[in-house]
C-alpha cells in the first residue's frame, strides 16, 4: 500500500508544507486535500490575503 499524506482544514495555514519533505523523498506517496482553504479565522493569525497566497501555493504543487 502506497503512503497517503492526508492535509485539510488548512483556513489560510502552511501546516500541509510540514508533509512535502517526506513526500519528495518517497514518490510513491499521494498528497490529497480535503478543502477549507479560503476561511482563515482571525484567532489563528492568517488574513485572507495570506489564505489566497496559501492556496496559489497549493495550485502551484498541484500544478508540478
Amino acid at each position: 500500500m502506497n503512503p497517503i499524506i492526508i492535509s485539510g482544514d488548512l483556513h489560510g495555514s502552511t501546516h500541509w508544507k510540514n508533509g512535502l519533505d517526506y513526500f519528495y523523498s518517497h514518490p510513491e506517496c499521494k498528497f490529497i486535500f480535503l478543502g477549507d482553504y479560503l476561511d482563515p479565522y482571525p484567532q489563528e493569525g492568517f488574513t485572507k490575503e495570506d489564505a489566497i497566497e496559501n492556496f496559489k501555493e497549493i495550485l502551484q504543487f498541484a500544478r508540478e
